[in-house]
């Protein structure tokens, strides 16, 4: 069987500021919102059918609804939390968790996906991440040619998304904008662009925590392997080894984590007193 992808499942559109809180709160009033008899969500959201469909895509691959066949869109506890506590994603760790539902996807957004695993730390032009991005998806695909328009279109809206293009200065009266851009993963240079290390101060310890019980086994895993294996932190979250030492350390203080370092070869464990995920979030919440 070949592997599922998706391209231009957005229809263009980036999530723009407001339409998450606007989606969420469509969804919770009514599951079928986004069926035919109610226009596909063109009305109640007070946008075109194209735009629609992009709010309806965004809030799947961000974790924050799913599908009932008959019932329509529901929201995940992810999405029920989210809802009640931060509706309008003014806290970066909100915008962290959307994050990283997006970029492990890659069955439904697989441009994202590609691209946080493929191109790394450093500047590229936008022909470099496109060419490099094209084989990778030839790759992953395993077809002879894709959609040359939709790639190009998908190329777009990443960076779009994800670059600053206020210059570090949100505008609160501008729509157009992308939540994304606050996590300062992808800066806009003279040359190009640049994926750069994320800040300290702008991802939560419990973002890298809820990262690690997804790819960590009962048997371990070495720190190297952390930061180049799939859905790992060092891919999803843009962690060099200094700054993925610095978290390790701080969760094996607060009992998370255990790390044995021994023969030159650090391993991570998870600790049994561990929570689950959804009581992490509720927990950042409620503090």
């Amino acid at each position: 069987m070949m592997p599922k992808y998706r391209l231009k499942g957005h229809g263009g559109f980036f999530m723009r500021d407001g339409w998450f809180a606007k989606g969420l709160t469509e969804v919770k009033e009514n599951p079928r919102v986004f069926t035919k008899e109610f226009f596909f969500g063109a009305d109640a959201l007070g946008v075109g059918s194209a735009m629609a469909k992009a709010v309806k895509y965004w809030l799947l691959v961000s974790g924050l609804t799913y599908e009932v066949r008959g019932k329509g869109t529901m929201l995940t506890s992810m999405g029920e939390m989210i809802c009640q506590n931060d509706l309008y994603l003014e806290d970066i760790f909100s915008i962290w968790l959307l994050h990283i539902h997006i970029v492990s996807d890659e069955e439904r957004a697989t441009f994202w996906y590609l691209f946080f695993h493929e191109i790394g730390l450093g500047e590229f032009t936008k022909e470099q991440m496109q060419e490099k991005l094209k084989k990778a998806l030839l790759r992953y695909s395993e077809e002879e040619a894709i959609s040359e328009r939709s790639f190009s279109d998908d190329c777009n809206i990443l960076l779009q998304m994800y670059g600053d293009a206020q210059g570090g200065q949100e505008d609160p009266e501008d729509k157009k904008w992308s939540v994304f851009s606050r996590l300062g993963l992808i800066q806009k240079t003279y040359r190009g662009f640049k994926r750069e290390r994320v800040s300290i101060d702008k991802l939560p310890q419990e973002i890298v925590l809820i990262v690690l019980m997804r790819v960590i086994t009962d048997k371990g895993e070495s720190v190297e392997n952390l930061l180049t294996c799939q859905r790992g932190p060092g891919k999803l979250l843009s962690l060099d080894r200094i700054l993925l030492s610095e978290y390790l350390d701080i969760l094996e203080n607060e009992g998370y984590v255990r790390i044995n370092r021994t023969a030159g070869l650090d391993m991570v464990y998870l600790t049994d007193s561990l929570p689950t995920e959804e009581e992490i979030i509720c927990d950042y919440y409620e503090r």
